[in-house]
């Protein structure tokens, strides 16, 4: 089970395990492909994933998502619109920290010949048809439900 605070005995000081904030978008191109990523680290290393990552200090998670974009696979994104939220457990090295996952729908604006992966964060990057993306090949739990939520928003093949 997860703790939520850690109590210092000495100073009696209570510190709360509150999450952590991450931005990630289901990002669209001219085509109405969605762009997915495949992890290239731990968790989840080698699965299917969105671009995301965490918001830092004083950074909006619109702001966020759109500077990941940039670090993970060097495109630029139009202004991002919420979608959902969903909490998540981030597990590194054997700590299990809880995060907030907020999606963000948008659309590539640079167009891009080829993506460029940061090869540390994504080993492969591609474009798909989201519609027959089945949810259940994504990393997190989160994701998947964020997925689910924008076919369910969006239920028809573009024309």
């Amino acid at each position: 089970m997860l703790e939520y605070s850690i109590a210092c005995e000495a100073c009696d000081y209570l510190f709360y395990l509150n999450p952590a904030v991450a931005a990630a978008g289901l990002i669209l191109n001219e085509k109405n492909q969605m762009l997915f990523i495949v992890r290239g680290k731990s968790p989840a290393k080698g699965r299917w994933a969105l671009v995301g990552g965490f918001v830092d200090c004083g950074e909006s998670p619109e702001k966020a998502l759109k500077r990941e974009c940039q670090e993970e696979v060097g495109i630029t994104i139009d202004t991002p619109s919420y979608l959902a939220c969903y909490p998540n457990t981030y597990t590194y090295k054997s700590i299990a920290y809880p995060v907030l996952d907020l999606f963000f729908t948008a659309k590539e604006c640079s167009p891009a010949e080829s993506l460029v992966c940061d090869r540390e964060e994504v080993s492969h990057v591609e474009w798909q048809d989201p519609w027959h993306f089945d949810p259940a090949q994504l990393a997190f739990p989160s994701m998947q439900r964020a997925l689910i939520r924008w076919q369910k928003v969006n239920p028809s093949l573009p024309l």
